[in-house]
């Protein structure tokens, strides 16, 4: 990033990348401004966030299972899979399961919101319907 002039890098507007954290403080370092910047693609936040979904589900699972209840039994797959994508019978399933007061239908709710943040043209938009 040395081989760029100063003034270059103060007229980057976007940096788009993963999450790794060398990345970010690379990015910190060199150009002016980066905190507002910086652009995580959708792959990896898309990875970031089905990891903390299936933790919040394992978790529960193990809280349900000590109280007798199998709610979670075998729906891993489901929680991680777009619902675009799936047959009737599955989305179904999810939606009986979404409608149930479980801390896994609230984190896999907040993935698809987020998720939905890519389809904002203005950041502003995305900003708002976020909050």
């Amino acid at each position: 990033m040395k081989a760029f002039p100063e003034e270059s890098r103060a007229q980057v507007e976007s940096v788009t990348m993963d999450m790794w954290a060398g990345y970010i403080a690379a990015a910190e370092a060199q150009i002016p401004g980066a905190e507002s910047k910086i652009a995580y693609d959708k792959f990896h936040v898309a990875q970031h966030l089905g990891k903390a979904v299936d933790k919040v589900r394992r978790e529960e699972h193990r809280s349900l299972l000590a109280l007798g209840s199998e709610a979670l039994k075998k729906t891993k797959y489901l929680w991680l899979q777009n619902p675009e994508g799936m047959s009737p019978e599955r989305r179904e399933t999810l939606d009986d399961l979404r409608s149930c007061a479980l801390k896994t239908a609230r984190a896999w709710g907040l993935k698809e919101l987020a998720m939905s943040l890519w389809h904002y043209r203005h950041r502003g938009w995305a900003r708002k319907a976020w909050q």
